[in-house]
């Protein structure tokens, strides 16, 4: 019996345990979602503009995230050399829509956003206050740190889900919900993403800087409430961004 038992202990031993992984954005978060009702998400927002004409007035842009900066005592203390968590590395392809970062491009494309996904890169709207407008070039390409990309039917849990996605990918990035976070009711819903790969404006700088502490990135700054993210996924977005932008204005 002795010897029996040494020979079962042996052969599970020796077991092996096979794991199956598929893509996901490598950290965990939380999301505090109420689904919203099908009209608010179910559409296409047409309401900015062509993807063929990028740089005409899209009347639903952000139209106060121009404003005010917000305080930097609600932004996070993060130390960029003590991330435990890292950014996927998209393979590079080419430019999927003028006026994108190359690299945000490539994020994009992982990540499953196609160049009729995106509703506005670089653009000079009225009510944008500003936020598309040109950031700077990168290896020859204009590009905006901005861009908006439509909802193409997605439920809330599939935004949620992109959002985090987006992170992974070096996106801070909002879902405007009309009547929601502060986004008015009369403006048509988008994903609204900023890059944080590359230098831009001081008015998306904020931005990132209300990401990072959970508030909307608006002008009422106030906390984000439809989606939350980890420390882990947190924490790599702050380090890109450093490497590229002030840490305080």
């Amino acid at each position: 019996m002795g010897s029996l038992l040494r020979n079962l202990r042996v052969a599970a031993l020796g077991a092996a345990v096979t794991l199956s992984l598929s893509f996901s954005p490598g950290c965990s978060s939380s999301s505090e979602t109420a689904a919203p009702a099908a009209d608010d998400v179910g559409h296409d927002e047409d309401d900015h503009g062509d993807v063929g004409d990028l740089d005409a007035s899209a009347s639903a842009a952000e139209p106060d995230d121009a404003s005010a900066a917000p305080s930097d005592a609600g932004v996070p203390s993060h130390d960029a050399g003590a991330t435990t968590c890292a950014l996927v590395q998209p393979p590079h392809a080419a430019q999927l829509l003028y006026g994108l970062h190359p690299i945000a491009s490539d994020g994009m494309r992982i990540v499953g956003i196609g160049a009729n996904g995106i509703s506005q890169t670089i653009g000079n709207a009225a009510a944008s206050a500003g936020t598309h407008a040109q950031d700077g070039t990168f290896m020859g390409f204009a590009y905006s740190a901005a861009t908006d990309i439509r909802l193409a039917g997605r439920t809330a849990a599939q935004i949620a889900v992109l959002l985090d996605k987006l992170a992974s990918v070096g996106f801070a990035a909002w879902y405007r919900k009309p009547g929601s976070d502060g986004w008015p009711s009369s403006d048509a819903p988008h994903i609204h993403a900023v890059y944080v790969g590359a230098p831009m404006k001081l008015i998306l700088r904020n931005q990132v800087r209300d990401w990072m502490a959970g508030k909307n990135g608006l002008a009422s700054h106030t906390t984000y409430k439809f989606h939350t993210w980890s420390k882990c996924a947190k924490d790599p977005i702050w380090a890109e961004f450093l490497k590229h932008n002030p840490a305080k204005n």
